[in-house]
């Protein structure tokens, strides 16, 4: 019974923090709960970059690296990868790597992944898998795009409320360094 109440507690705690999070500066949230109780985490910035140069951040190793990731590599077609080090120890294949697979993708628009390999430490680690990755990037004229990123399948209990608070942060994070290396190389161009 103890056990049930401490997981209690933090699972409020965890809802508790994730909702007095604020957003950084130009990221918007259109997070819902659905009728059947899961959850979709979404989030999206503006970026003065057209959707190409924004794609690249997801698809080009130089620009994946440019996000402050040490190596990345990238099979891009359905059923390929998307693989990411934390650490320039870590080389290919690496426990210690993101790796997502890729379901399928629309370049310039969409791609669509699943969590196939992720460090240590993540809060949620094992359900992280059952989540469907979404990463939208919309065309909003004028060399500038809307990038969302969608998470859908968040369940209930402690590891999905661990996971859900996590990526509410993290992702929110990203948004704002991938606009700033989009806006950077959309100028170099």
């Amino acid at each position: 019974m103890k056990r049930l109440i401490i997981a209690a507690a933090l699972s409020l705690a965890v809802a508790f923090a994730a909702e007095a999070a604020p957003l950084p500066a130009g990221v918007t949230d259109a997070s819902y709960v659905a009728p059947d109780g899961s959850r979709t985490l979404s989030e999206s910035i503006e970026i003065a970059a057209p959707p190409m140069v924004v794609w690249k951040l997801f698809t080009d190793v130089a620009a994946i690296k440019a996000t402050g990731v040490s190596d990345a590599w990238v099979d891009l077609r359905g059923g390929g990868s998307l693989e990411e080090s934390l650490g320039p120890q870590f080389g290919r294949g690496d426990a210690m790597n993101i790796r997502h697979g890729i379901i399928a993708y629309v370049p310039g628009r969409l791609m669509i992944l699943q969590n196939q390999n992720t460090p240590a430490g993540l809060p949620g680690r094992e359900a992280y898998k059952t989540i469907i990755q979404i990463v939208q990037i919309e065309d909003l004229g004028g060399g500038r795009s809307r990038l969302t990123l969608t998470g859908t399948g968040y369940g209930a209990g402690a590891e999905y409320d661990g996971l859900y608070a996590f990526f509410q942060e993290h992702n929110a994070q990203g948004l704002t360094t991938f606009k700033a290396v989009a806006e950077k190389l959309a100028a170099s161009r």
